[in-house]
């Protein structure tokens, strides 16, 4: 099987992110869902088009792994990482040429939701966080 018929099999399986969520942290950091950005298009994809499976059994941490499939152009991607508590917000980690890096959230009175651009190296996507 192709790696992207098993991407297929395995989206098609998956339940939806923002089925699993909200998640509140420990510090009241909110995530409501993940969302995927298509590098090929540009395009959001969130609800429905975005899948996987989510563990919380860490403490104040989330790790995602799963797939987004975008509509406006057809390409099928992985999204996959950790989102952890981090003072009185979160960070979002991720391996980028085989090391871990981080992205911090930071939250605003201003704002009542913040949508944060995360890159992972050739599969971009965004978390939804408040």
């Amino acid at each position: 099987m192709s790696k992207l018929a098993m991407m297929k099999e395995r989206f098609i399986k998956e339940p939806t992110f923002h089925s699993q969520l909200p998640f509140t942290f420990g510090n009241g950091f909110l995530v409501e869902d993940i969302m995927g950005e298509c590098k090929q298009c540009g395009e959001t994809i969130c609800g429905d088009f975005a899948r996987g499976n989510l563990n919380t059994a860490y403490t104040n941490t989330i790790v995602f792994d799963g797939h987004c499939l975008c509509q406006k152009c057809l390409t099928i991607f992985p999204v996959n990482g950790r989102i952890k508590e981090h003072k009185t917000n979160a960070k979002f980690e991720y391996i980028h040429k085989g090391r871990w890096v981080y992205k911090t959230f930071e939250s605003s009175s201003l704002w009542r939701r913040i949508k944060a651009n995360l890159k992972r190296f050739c599969f971009p996507f965004k978390i939804d966080a408040q």
